[in-house]
């Protein structure tokens, strides 16, 4: 490495404190791999690098998951693979798009960048595009699911890790009778859903309100404590 290269090197891992100012790496210490972040990305990037045989340097301006690595549910979810921009994601965006409540909202401004994000958006809500990229998603989300998996047996520490799936409830028919179209789908593609009656999903999770009409169940989702998976794997 070169003196300058030493010197930003030592600056940014003081500054991050995950190597503390005052005990800076020695000017002759070699990295294999120097990982900007220290949320979930990056340590699995280093846990992984690691295991390989690699040295690895994790660099993060704050605290080690400070940030959303910490503060989101923990959900490992094969079932989410349906992408975001797909027919039925593109109605709801449309009735969402300018409602400021709404989990899709988009300030309106003239931008010429943001319309052409919204026209590339619509093209890949197309059914075609959707059905290209779901068993893409799939394949991604259940490696993602195993290597969880694995690791809640090898890693060492306990990361609160439960692969008792997941249960979506439905409060009307109508939006029963939609979700009975997205199972059809993920049947296509073999990830495995069960559709449940009033009776079935009350008998699952009696603490439901008795509106709920139904249900679908997730057998291959899970969930973790991300706080205590990021800061463990540090």
């Amino acid at each position: 490495m070169t003196v300058l290269f030493h010197f930003l090197l030592e600056e940014i891992a003081a500054r991050a404190r995950i190597i503390p100012a005052e005990d800076p790496p020695a000017m002759d210490t070699h990295y294999d791999a120097v990982i900007v972040g220290g949320g979930v990305i990056g340590v699995c990037s280093a846990y992984y690098l690691s295991k390989s045989g690699l040295k690895v340097l994790v660099v993060e301006k704050g605290e080690i998951a400070s940030g959303c690595s910490s503060g989101n549910g923990g959900l490992i979810v094969p079932s989410h693979a349906l992408p975001l921009a797909s027919p039925g994601a593109l109605g709801d965006g449309l009735r969402w798009i300018l409602d400021p409540e709404s989990p899709f909202y988009i300030k309106p401004r003239l931008d010429i960048r943001l319309f052409h994000w919204l026209i590339r958006f619509a093209l890949a809500s197309r059914e075609s595009v959707m059905l290209r990229s779901l068993p893409v998603l799939r394949d991604l989300l259940f490696a993602s699911s195993a290597l969880y998996k694995d690791m809640a047996e090898t890693a060492g520490f306990d990361f609160g890790y439960a692969g008792n799936g997941s249960l979506w409830v439905c409060l009307s028919k109508e939006r029963l009778e939609r979700e009975k179209e997205e199972t059809r789908l993920f049947e296509r593609v073999q990830i495995h859903v069960q559709m449940l009656s009033q009776d079935e999903v009350h008998d699952l999770e009696p603490a439901l309100l008795p509106q709920v009409v139904g249900g679908v169940f997730y057998p291959n989702d899970g969930h973790i404590d991300p706080f205590r998976f990021v800061t463990g794997l540090a």
